[in-house]
């Protein structure tokens, strides 16, 4: 049970494919606390990601609605690429790069101990077009004391300050138009993605709220306090519980994976063996003939 604070929790495994044998989040979302003019809609934003990848749930999450039940059933999906010159682009290998050479791309690796993806790769290099445009870093992403911005110290870009949040919607529209921003994100020599498929229900039940509000009660008790007090004083009355309260689900649905994996069809060394049944010194001279 968490509330509208960052929580750190031990490492969770499992052995068994089925929502009894996932992980289950019953979250509060405090809408008493939210920003009228900067909260638009009520509810989470859901992410599923391996370990050492940056989620950024902006992009790539889900939307989930308080009063709901959501159950997310996750299959593990592996891509192997080929580096250059098999399928015309190269990836990206960090193995072939220093630490200093892949924190200069992804800053997220220096800040966070994360690995190399193309996401993180392509929020550096916004975040270096902000700072190099108006001395300043966005909020949302890290800058400061990073050797991708040289390990320079930089203020945050204010957004009551005019002539920076005009520089930094500049910034954005620069970026993701056509025009040329110096980018270079090659997709990963190996990608691991989390696909997902979802059902919900409402939650919680009418006749369950009762044993809810005493089970939180028991599980933090400053938290059970101020849900009974807000409970008993809104005019909502039962509805408090719903319009505040969301419980997710998440599971493998089978323990098994796919995997696509790039193969050269021809190796460099050996393109005239398959075409020509000679001894090998004599195939390239041949094929040179030929030519």
């Amino acid at each position: 049970m968490i509330g509208n604070k960052l929580m750190k929790v031990e490492k969770k495994t499992t052995n068994k494919p089925s929502p009894k044998h996932g992980l289950s989040l019953t979250l509060y979302i405090e809408q008493d606390e939210y920003i009228p003019l900067l909260a638009q809609s009520a509810g989470i934003r859901l992410s599923v990601h391996p370990p050492r990848i940056m989620p950024f749930p902006e992009d790539t999450g889900s939307t989930i609605s308080p009063g709901s039940q959501v159950d997310v059933g996750v299959r593990k999906f592996e891509i192997v690429r080929q580096p250059l010159p098999y399928d015309g682009s190269d990836c990206f290998d960090s193995l072939r790069l220093s630490d200093e050479e892949l924190w200069e791309i992804n800053s997220f690796s220096q800040a966070f101990n994360m690995s190399y993806d193309v996401k993180g790769c392509q929020k550096t290099c916004y975040q270096k077009l902000v700072v190099e445009m108006c001395q300043c870093g966005d909020a949302e992403y890290p800058f400061n004391n990073l050797a991708a911005f040289q390990y320079r110290n930089y203020t945050v870009c204010q957004p009551d300050n005019k002539v920076q949040a005009k520089c930094v919607e500049h910034a954005m529209k620069k970026f993701t138009s056509n025009s040329k921003t110096s980018c270079y994100c090659p997709q990963s020599c190996r990608d691991v993605q989390y696909l997902t498929s979802s059902t919900s229900s409402m939650w919680p039940a009418d006749s369950y709220k009762p044993q809810l509000l005493k089970s939180l009660f028991n599980r933090d008790s400053s938290l059970g306090e101020k849900i009974r007090s807000l409970h008993n004083a809104q005019t909502e009355g039962p509805e408090l519980i719903r319009k505040n309260m969301v419980k997710v689900n998440v599971y493998f649905q089978e323990l098994n994976y796919e995997r696509i994996t790039e193969v050269p069809a021809y190796e460099v060394g050996f393109t005239c063996t398959d075409f020509l049944s000679v001894p090998c010194p004599f195939k390239i001279v041949l094929c040179f003939t030929v030519m």
